[in-house]
């Protein structure tokens, strides 16, 4: 009968070891002690047979608990990328009192100040219409700076404006040094005008600085990026 079955098993090693009963042998196949390529023999066997092709115990060979299996990665869409897109706009946006860190942010920069040139442009046009021609050819210079900038981001013109801003500052102020105190007359008046007028013209002269140094980077370490 087959559970009085005694079996002999090749080993590799070379040796042959048993004889040994089926749950013996059984045992040895989950301790590892044989593999499905020995070969093992039974009184009434014309040969030897493999371990794995016998019926008895070809089932007994099961994968190792550890083996990992293949996993298929599903792509998923990502609902997320256009708001990081747009958080990414919104940093642009606000970059100009933050280092320059990119291509996009350093023309940001360029053209707040070529935005600062159009509106300057349309001040000189609505001044022309008051009665002063000569507001023309100052809106025509601010303009062509600003197109200048915007498109091209051009390094002279951002020179040429932080240089232009800072002497028209300085004549400012020696101006009102020299106005024999009137100013003295209307305190109040003079403090608002002061703090209004030199808050936006600081403010121009550091957006000046900036346009200058972004469109040196432009044209420079981040020449090769795209906007």
């Amino acid at each position: 009968m087959l559970e009085n079955r005694l079996y002999h098993v090749l080993a590799d090693d070379g040796n042959q070891y048993g004889p040994i009963t089926e749950p013996e042998l059984r045992t040895w196949i989950r301790e590892g002690r044989v593999q499905r390529h020995n070969q093992i023999w039974w009184e009434g066997s014309p040969e030897w047979e493999s371990l794995g092709e016998h019926p008895l115990f070809q089932n007994s060979f099961v994968p190792p608990a550890n083996v990992a299996r293949p996993v298929k990665v599903v792509q998923r869409p990502d609902y997320n990328a256009k708001n990081r897109g747009n958080k990414s706009a919104k940093q642009h946006k606000s970059s100009v009192f933050r280092p320059i860190a990119c291509r996009a942010d350093a023309v940001h920069i360029v053209r707040q100040l070529a935005g600062f040139c159009f509106m300057a442009a349309t001040l000189g046009i609505l001044g022309g219409f008051s009665g002063d021609t000569t507001s023309f050819f100052s809106a025509g210079g601010a303009a062509l700076c600003g197109f200048l900038l915007w498109i091209w981001q051009s390094r002279i013109v951002a020179v040429i404006q932080l240089i232009g801003n800072s002497i028209f500052g300085v004549v400012l102020l020696f101006q009102f040094l020299a106005s024999n105190g009137e100013w003295r007359q209307n305190a109040s008046d003079t403090a608002i005008v002061l703090i209004l007028g030199g808050g936006l013209y600081l403010l121009l002269l550091f957006l000046c600085i900036r346009a200058v140094e972004a469109t040196f980077k432009v044209h420079g370490i981040y020449a090769d990026e795209n906007d």
